[in-house]
This record gives C-alpha cells, sequence and structure tokens, in this order.
C-alpha cells in the first residue's frame, strides 16, 4: 500500500475502515479493533485476531507543544479483569487504520505511542490512556552532579575539578570541544605550555601549569563545541538517549543560530528539548513512525501545501476559537551566563565592567511595535539560549514582527481530505464565512482525528 493508494482509499465512498490497536503490557499483547478482523497467514502478525472491543471509535489528538494523546474506551463485560492487574504505563502501544478487506500487512501506522494507564471510568468499561513518547523523556535523565555537558557556544561555563595533584585539572565536557578560553577568578588566563594552563580539546580537558600553582576562585570557561545549530544539539542529545530522530525534518529547520547549552546536574532530556526548542520559538513532538521533529508557529507559508474548500469541510465547519492580542515589546534573554559571580568575590584587578558582565546571568535586546489601537497590548520577556547578539536580534525582530497585529485561532471541523494534513503545514481555505469567503492561508497547530469515522478537526493559526 503506497502513501498515495492510501489517500484515495480515506476518501472512497465504498471505504470500510477498521482501527486495529496493539497494546504491550507487562504480560504480553493484547489485540483490538474497532471491527471484527483477522490477519492473514502471510501477515505480521501472522492469523492474528483482533479483538472487536473498542467502543465508538479511535481518536489521535495531536497539538503542538502538547504531542500525541488519546484513549480507548473497551467494552468490559468481566472478560478483562485480569487487565487490571498488568502493568500498562510505559509499554508500546500501536495504532493502525486500513479497510476490512485489506491484508493486515496494508495497513498504515497511525501511532506509535506509549500506554500511560488503565482505569474503569464506568461499569462495563475499561479506558486505556496513551501518548507518544514524551512521556519517556521525562525518565530520560542526561547529566549528573559530577559531569559537565556543554554544547554549541557557552559562555562561563563552571569547570569541573577532576584531579589536584600533580596538577589542577578541570572538565568542561564529557566528549571533544573545538576550544576553551578559561577564566580563573575572572581573569582570563593564557593557554599553552608554560604560561597558565594547556587545553586537551579531545577531552575537554583544562590542565593548570605547575607554575600557575593552585586556582585563586571559581574557574570557568567560554567554551565552542560542534552541536551549535537547534537542529545539531537536538540530534546530540537524543543520541545520548538513543532517541531516534527525524533527520530531514531537523535539517529544514529555517534557523542556524548558535546556541549554548550547560548542563552540571540532572535533567531530563524533555526538560532540556523545551529549553534548546523554545530558544527559537519551537517545540518539538513525535512523527507517526515515533521520530522526533521539531515546528515552530510562523507566519503560514505563502505557497500552501494543501487546499480545502466547502466541499472538504462540514457545514458550519468553522468556529472562531480565540484571538491572541499583539504584544508593544518583546525583550529576549541571551549569552547565558552559566556561572554567574558575585562582583565582590571577583578579582579586585577586572574593571567594573568586566565584574558586570560575569556577574549578570544573561544579556537583553529588544524589539517593540506601535500599535496605538490596541491599549492593553503588553510586553514579553523570552528566555533563550542564543549565543550572540546578532542571532538575538535576528529572532528577536522575528518574534515582535510575528505579534504585530492579532492572530486567529480557528476550529476547521473536516472531512476526509483533511486526514492527513501534518501539523506544521499550511492549508489554504475557502469557506463562506469566518473570513474565509476569500482564500485565506492558516497554520496547522493541532489536529484531532476520529480515524474509523475519517473526520478530522484542525486547529489553524493566522
Amino acid at each position: 500500500m503506497t502513501p498515495a493508494e492510501f489517500t484515495t482509499w480515506l476518501a472512497s465512498d465504498s471505504a470500510r475502515p477498521v482501527a486495529l490497536v496493539e497494546a504491550e503490557h507487562s504480560a504480553g499483547t493484547e489485540y483490538l479493533a474497532t471491527h471484527n478482523f483477522i490477519s492473514g497467514t502471510a501477515d505480521t502478525p501472522a492469523s492474528q485476531i483482533y479483538i472487536d472491543a473498542i467502543q465508538s471509535d479511535v481518536v489521535i489528538d495531536d497539538q503542538l507543544g502538547r504531542g500525541s494523546f488519546g484513549a480507548l474506551d473497551v467494552l468490559h463485560d468481566g472478560e478483562f479483569d485480569d487487565w487490571i492487574g498488568r502493568v500498562w504505563a510505559g509499554y508500546a502501544l500501536r495504532v493502525y487504520l486500513g479497510d476490512r478487506s485489506w491484508s493486515r500487512d496494508d495497513f498504515m501506522l497511525m501511532i506509535d505511542g506509549t500506554a500511560a494507564g488503565i482505569f474503569a471510568p464506568q461499569p462495563g468499561q475499561l479506558r486505556l490512556q496513551w501518548s507518544d513518547r514524551r512521556e519517556a523523556l521525562r525518565q530520560a535523565i542526561i547529566g549528573g552532579q559530577d559531569i559537565a555537558i556543554t554544547l554549541g557556544e557557552a559562555y562561563n561555563v563552571p569547570a569541573v575539578l577532576t584531579a589536584s595533584a600533580p596538577s589542577f585539572v578541570f572538565d568542561v565536557h564529557d566528549q571533544a570541544i573545538t576550544a576553551a578560553s578559561v577564566r580563573d577568578n575572572g581573569v582570563g588566563l593564557v593557554e599553552g605550555a608554560g604560561n597558565d594552563y594547556t587545553l586537551n580539546t579531545a577531552t575537554a580537558e583544562v590542565t593548570l601549569e605547575n607554575g600557575y600553582g593552585s586556582p585563586v576562585g571559581q574557574v570557568c570557561a567560554d567554551v565552542s563545541q560542534a552541536d551549535t545549530t537547534l537542529a545539531a544539539m537536538v540530534t546530540e542529545l537524543c543520541g545520548r538517549a538513543s532517541v531516534s530522530v527525524d533527520a530531514p525534518n531537523l535539517a529544514a529547520f529555517p534557523s542556524s543560530a548558535a546556541l549554548g547549552l550547560h548542563v552540571d546536574q540532572a535533567t531530563s532530556l524533555d526538560s532540556l528539548l523545551q529549553t534548546v526548542t523554545a530558544s527559537l520559538g519551537a517545540t518539538y513532538r513525535f512523527s507517526p513512525t515515533g521520530a522526533l521533529q521539531v515546528f515552530r508557529i510562523d507566519e503560514p507559508a505563502i505557497t500552501a501545501d494543501y487546499t480545502l474548500d466547502p466541499d472538504d469541510i462540514e457545514q458550519h465547519g468553522i468556529r472562531l476559537s480565540s484571538i491572541e492580542q499583539p504584544y508593544a515589546k518583546t525583550t529576549l534573554r541571551y549569552r547565558r551566563n552559566f556561572a554567574p559571580q558575585s562582583i565582590d568575590s571577583l578579582s579586585s584587578s577586572l574593571s567594573a565592567d568586566a565584574k558586570e558582565d560575569l556577574a549578570v546571568r544573561d544579556l537583553e535586546v529588544s524589539a517593540t511595535n506601535s500599535l496605538p489601537l490596541y491599549p492593553l497590548a503588553s510586553e514579553r520577556t523570552i528566555d533563550t539560549l542564543i549565543a550572540n547578539a546578532n542571532d538575538a536580534q535576528t529572532e528577536c525582530d522575528r518574534r515582535s514582527a510575528l505579534r504585530s497585529q492579532p492572530r486567529y485561532v480557528h476550529q476547521v471541523d473536516a472531512l476526509m481530505a483533511a486526514m492527513e494534513v501534518p501539523l506544521g503545514s499550511t492549508v489554504a481555505i475557502t469557506f463562506p464565512y469566518e473570513q474565509f469567503d476569500v482564500e485565506r492561508n492558516v497554520l496547522v497547530i493541532g489536529s484531532r482525528r476520529q480515524l474509523v469515522q475519517r473526520r478530522v478537526r484542525l486547529t489553524t493559526w493566522h
């Protein structure tokens, strides 16, 4: 079954959809369906009975920033009592969609997620909750108290002492770096044998020369490491937890701004990814096949990826959900100082400006909008990991321009034509009301798909 053939089938009046669920747990796997289905002898799995026990439909709710989630309601007349004692949370749950006449191998994978748990909301029913793999990333821990992880262009990173005899040795990263400029108590040291310190870029070790002696105060460094962009940093972090990434999606991310990250305590991968992606106005999610992707809310593309007209949308199927008000001023913080130091503790040889620079946590840039029609327009301040002023100003200007006017969020109840519209795509909509009487391009930021009914509620932004 090719993607094109699947798309044609979705729009077919003769289609007889069935959703198949394969839910793993501590004692094995359960095979469920919205209608009776048995796989063929040549299928994988072969000759498998999928129990017709799913009530109603299988609904996949997918939102940028929240990921995919949902619940399966299973008809329970007592035959599934043993399910209560099984462990479901954290085990794989996959949903497939196809026709009742098809071979099992022709079904299309709709979600490769993780079960979240089971409970009984009412007599005669069990509910199995599930989500995408984000929960597993909350459990994946990166770094630790005695491990320095530094990515990109990171300013004033605290060096970790690993040896004090015969020389003082410090780590600034757990792998290779490209360069580092070292300070002791705020005073810049001279690199090179016979000077203040030597640097081993392959191991990211800083060794104080014997002639320099003991450190006077806190040893810190400005570190350069190869993973400077959002795409590279996300790939590196995910690689540490063996999380699959959608490489083409990351490569297409529309910003190459340099970032800087330092991790000096145990932190969840989810938290780190949120911090990295939010620095450039993005968020992460998982594709239906379980690969991590990155998207950000931006102006809808000039050329739409998909088109929806009144034939594709239910009657009265568009309604305004919210209006996001513009911002009068955007302030963006950049060049994170990963070891702010007290001015009083720094060397007296430093200038007042140098001390201030090492004491402040971030630097700031800003952009303003003239909004005389919006007396309640507010201001916002955004924390980022952006490393330099030029990239910070570019991102600040982008966000300010994006919020220089009100933005509209709509709910669009569409038919089969919208079933395969992915998040992050641009859709051109024409409809008799809600400002869509003239074709308008919108960004898709959410979708709620009813698989068997072949209906979808898109959340759009423009």
